[in-house]
C-alpha cells in the first residue's frame, strides 16, 4: 500500500483512470476505428479529431481503449484524459479547463497559479498546448462534449483551437458534430458487428464463469443484431446472467430496443421477491432528480424521509427498528443489481453515485416521473435545505436553524468540523437546483436562498461564482423575482473582484446589494447579517455611493490578448478584440464570456468589423468581419 499526500489533481487523475479501466474492461473489436485514431495521432493533421455516434454506441470505451493503447505504444507521449461528467470538476467547463491546464503544466514542468476567470483559463489552455515537444508530444482526450450544460461558458467550444500546435493531438467525442467543430477530422462510431458482439459476450461470460445454452446464446445475439448498440448487448447480458440452463424459452425473456431492455431490467428489480416497486421507483427517481448524483448517505437519508418507502419497510420488517433509519443493506442490494450501469464519482464531501448512460436516466424520468415530476426534487430540496451552508465557520453568528424532524439525524452527524471556513459544497451544488425544479413552497423559498448573502459568499469562496450565475438564471426562468434579478446583477458586476480575491466576496456583494434594499425588502435582513459579520471580522471598505448597474454604466472585465484593435457590435451585445499576433476573440459584452476565438496564425489584424447579428466570422489578411 502506498502512503502519501494526494493533491486534488492527483485525485482527479485517479478518478478518470479508474473510470477508463472500467470502460475498457473486456473491450472487443472496433479495429477500424482504433486504426483510424492511431493514424491521426501519428500523422501531420493539425486539426482535432472528433469521434461521434449515438448514445450507447461505445464512444467512451473506445476513448479509454485508444488512450491506453497509444500511451503504451508511445511511451514518451504525455497522455491526458478527461471524461466529462465523471467528476464534478469535469462537469463544469471552467473547472474542466483549469484541471487540464494544471495537469498539462505539471507534466511539462510549467507550474503556475491559475485564475478563476474563464477567459483567462481558456487563453492559458491554448498556451499550455504549445508546451508539447517533438520528443514529448501531447495526446489529449476529452470525452462526451455534449455532457456540458448548454448554459456553460465552455459549451460554445470556443476554447478549442481550430489548428493545433505541431506536437499536439486532441481526440474528442460527442453524440453529434457540434457547429463549432464542423471543420475538424471526424470518425463515426457505427453499430457493433455481430462477430464483435459474440467475442464480447464470450469474454463477459468467461469473467462470470457462466455458460449459455446454444439456443440461449443465439436468442441473445439475434435480439442484439436488431439493435447493434453495445449498451443493448450489456443490458441483455445482465438479463442472461439470471437464466438457468434448464429454463424454457418463455422464461428467458428479452425485449426489443433500448427502452424495452431497460424496462425489462426495471421490471425484474421491481418484483416483490427482489426489491419491490416502491423502493425501485422512488430510489431511481431520487437518483435521476439529482444534479450530479447522490452520496450513499444522501440516498439512504431521502429514502428514510420518504413516508411511503419507510412505511413499506416497517410493514415488511421482522423487527421494530430502534430509530427511523433504513438499514444500509436495503440500498446496497439495489445498488448491486444496478452497479454495471452506475458510476461513482469523487466529489467534495464524499463520492456520488449517478447513472452513467443517459438512456437509463431518460428512461427513469419517463417511467417514474409520470404524474409528478416535482416530488423527487422537493424531497431532495428538503434534504439539502436541512444541511448547514458551512461545515465550519470561523465567525459563526448566533441563531439556530429549524430542521424538520425527518431530517434531523443528518444535522446530528455534522457536529465536528475543522477550525476554518469550509463551505458545504454538496448543498451549494444541489439546493438551488432542486428548489428551482420543485413545485409550490420550495420554489417560493428559492428567493430566500439566493438572497442569503452567506450562501452567496460560500459559493464564491468555493469557486462556484459562475455556477451561482447559473442558479440565478435558472431561478429567473421559473419565477419572476426582482430580488433574484438584483442578486444576479450584483454577482455579475462583482465577478472581476470575486475572481481576483474570493476572500472579499462578502464585501463586494454587500456593496452592490445594499443600494437595492429600499426597493426589495427581502434583502434587508441578509444585508444586516452580512454587515454585522463584516464588522466582526475587522476593518472593511464600505462604498458611500452606488456602483453603476449594467443599464446605467460600463461593466469592466479583462479582455485579454493585450488587444490593439477592438470593435463593438451595433446592437451593443458583443465586442471583438485582436492583437499583433493575429489572435482574435469575441466577448459577450454583458458578461465578458468568450463566444468565439480564432487566429490568423501570426498575421496582424488591421481592423475588425462586427455586424449586429454576430453569428459567424470571416477573415482577411488585413481585416476581419463578423457576419
Amino acid at each position: 500500500m502506498r502512503f502519501g499526500v494526494y493533491t486534488a489533481l492527483d485525485q482527479e487523475r485517479k478518478a478518470h483512470s479508474a473510470f477508463a479501466r472500467q470502460r475498457r474492461l473486456h473491450f472487443q473489436g472496433r479495429e477500424a476505428i482504433l486504426i483510424a485514431i492511431a493514424d491521426y495521432l501519428e500523422n501531420t493533421d493539425r486539426r482535432p479529431l472528433l469521434l461521434y455516434g449515438v448514445s450507447g454506441s461505445g464512444k467512451s470505451a473506445i476513448m479509454a481503449q485508444i488512450a491506453a493503447l497509444s500511451a503504451a505504444r508511445s511511451r514518451n507521449a504525455i497522455t491526458v484524459r478527461r471524461f466529462i461528467g465523471v467528476t464534478p470538476e469535469a462537469s463544469n467547463g471552467l473547472t474542466l479547463l483549469r484541471s487540464l491546464c494544471e495537469e498539462i503544466g505539471q507534466r511539462y514542468g510549467d507550474v503556475a497559479n491559475i485564475t478563476l476567470d474563464f477567459n483567462d483559463v481558456a487563453s492559458l489552455f491554448q498556451s499550455r498546448l504549445l508546451l508539447a515537444k517533438p520528443d514529448r508530444p501531447l495526446h489529449l482526450y476529452v470525452d462526451a462534449l455534449d455532457q456540458l450544460n448548454p448554459l456553460d461558458q465552455a459549451a460554445s467550444l470556443a476554447w478549442l483551437p481550430t489548428a493545433l500546435p505541431a506536437n499536439c493531438r486532441i481526440v474528442l467525442s460527442a453524440v453529434e458534430i457540434p457547429p463549432a467543430l464542423r471543420n475538424v477530422r471526424t470518425v463515426q462510431v457505427d453499430a457493433l458487428s455481430l462477430a464483435e458482439a459474440d467475442a464480447a459476450l464470450t469474454a463477459w461470460l468467461q469473467n462470470e464463469r457462466r455458460v449459455l445454452q446454444d439456443w440461449q446464446r443465439g436468442k441473445l445475439l439475434a435480439y442484439f443484431e436488431r439493435s447493434g448498440l453495445p449498451l443493448y448487448l450489456r443490458l441483455a447480458f445482465e438479463e442472461a446472467r439470471q437464466w438457468r440452463s434448464f429454463d424454457e424459452g418463455a422464461s428467458c425473456e428479452l425485449r426489443e430496443g433500448l427502452d424495452g431492455i431497460i424496462d425489462l431490467l426495471f421490471d425484474r428489480m421491481s418484483l416483490g421477491a427482489n426489491h419491490g416497486k416502491t423502493l425501485v421507483g422512488h430510489g431511481l427517481a431520487y437518483l435521476a432528480a439529482s444534479r450530479y448524483g447522490l452520496t450513499e448517505d444522501e440516498i439512504i437519508d431521502v429514502l428514510t424521509a420518504d413516508d411511503t418507502v419507510w412505511n413499506e419497510f416497517r410493514g415488511q420488517a421482522r423487527y421494530d427498528p430502534p430509530s427511523r433509519r433504513l438499514p444500509v443493506v436495503v440500498w446496497a442490494r439495489l445498488f448491486a443489481d444496478l452497479e454495471a450501469f452506475l458510476t461513482e464519482r469523487a466529489a467534495p464531501e464524499g463520492t456520488v453515485i449517478s447513472f452513467y448512460h443517459r438512456q437509463l436516466l431518460d428512461r427513469v424520468r419517463t417511467r417514474f416521473f409520470i404524474g409528478d415530476d416535482t416530488r423527487g426534487h422537493e424531497m431532495l430540496a428538503r434534504l439539502f435545505g436541512a444541511q448547514p451552508t458551512w461545515l465550519a465557520r470561523s465567525d459563526d453568528m448566533p441563531g439556530e436553524r429549524v430542521v424538520p424532524e425527518r431530517f434531523r439525524w443528518f444535522s446530528r452527524r455534522r457536529q465536528s468540523a475543522p477550525p476554518r471556513d469550509v463551505p458545504n459544497q454538496r448543498k451549494l451544488f444541489e439546493y438551488p437546483f432542486q428548489q428551482a425544479h420543485a413545485g409550490g413552497t420550495m420554489r417560493a423559498e428559492l428567493e430566500g436562498t439566493l438572497a442569503d448573502i452567506s450562501f452567496l459568499e460560500a459559493k464564491c469562496l468555493a469557486g462556484l461564482q459562475y455556477d451561482l450565475l447559473d442558479d440565478c438564471d435558472r431561478a429567473l426562468s421559473v419565477t419572476r423575482s426582482g430580488v433574484i434579478a438584483a442578486v444576479r446583477e450584483a454577482i455579475g458586476s462583482a465577478l472581476p473582484s470575486i475572481n481576483a480575491r474570493p476572500a472579499y466576496s462578502l464585501q463586494s456583494l454587500f456593496n452592490r446589494l445594499v443600494w437595492a434594499q429600499d426597493r426589495w425588502v427581502a434583502l434587508r435582513r441578509p444585508l444586516a447579517d452580512a454587515q454585522e459579520r463584516l464588522c466582526k471580522r475587522g476593518p472593511w471598505l464600505q462604498y458611500t455611493s452606488r456602483i453603476p448597474s449594467f443599464s446605467e454604466g460600463p461593466f469592466a472585465y479583462p479582455l485579454g490578448l493585450q488587444s490593439i484593435v477592438q470593435a463593438v457590435s451595433r446592437s451593443g451585445s458583443a465586442i471583438a478584440v485582436a492583437n499583433f499576433r493575429g489572435d482574435i476573440a469575441v466577448h459577450r459584452l454583458a458578461t465578458g464570456e468568450v463566444i468565439w476565438r480564432g487566429t490568423l496564425r501570426a498575421k496582424p489584424v488591421a481592423g475588425i468589423c462586427l455586424t449586429e447579428a454576430a453569428t459567424g466570422v470571416s477573415f482577411s489578411k488585413r481585416a476581419v468581419g463578423l457576419e
